[in-house]
């Protein structure tokens, strides 16, 4: 099982880069639907690679096909931790702006009244409608902004979650 262990994480390794190189080198505005692409394609090359590499070299398998499982469910746990990790890092979320403009500042510190001067509803607001918009999860219908159904799907998961969890609604 350790070289199964192994297999996943320089697969993870390799899918990692590929996603780095690709938002460096084409701008996308799915960064999701990319990160998944890239990290399928590796996790299904790799493991037909390392199948066959092992009746290559040795003549035997070097994984056995729990090992193949168990690889693909630490993987898959590995991207989806990834692909939420990316997310909120790519957002540019209020917490982590606002903790940027103070870092900005320096030792001095940032004053409260230029802080609510930068951070107005250009910066915060209207790129998170933008966004909804841009994953289909709302449009505009007579200067309204209306949820589509993905995005009816989406706030369902997200409501059900938050009341298993109990924190409430929200808003």
């Amino acid at each position: 099982m350790a070289i199964a262990l192994l297999i996943d994480l320089i697969l993870f390794v390799v899918a990692f880069l590929l996603h780095v190189v690709s938002c460096r080198l084409f701008k996308s505005s799915n960064h999701s639907k990319n990160l998944i692409a890239i990290f399928f394609f590796v996790l299904c090359t790799g493991l037909v690679i390392f199948g066959d590499i092992g009746f290559a070299v040795w003549g035997e398998r070097l994984v056995w096909p729990i090992g193949y499982i168990y690889a693909c469910i630490l993987f898959f746990s590995l991207t989806a931790s990834y692909l939420i990790t990316f997310s909120a890092i790519e957002a540019e979320s209020p917490s982590i702006m606002i903790t940027l403009k103070v870092a900005q500042a320096g030792p001095c510190g940032l004053i409260i009244s230029k802080l609510f001067e930068t951070l107005n509803d250009d910066v915060l607001l209207k790129p998170r409608i933008n966004d909804l918009v841009n994953e289909k999860l709302v449009y505009e219908s007579e200067g309204k902004y209306k949820l589509t159904k993905r995005g009816t799907l989406f706030i369902r998961i997200v409501i059900f979650y938050r009341d298993l969890i109990c924190v409430g609604k929200g808003g």
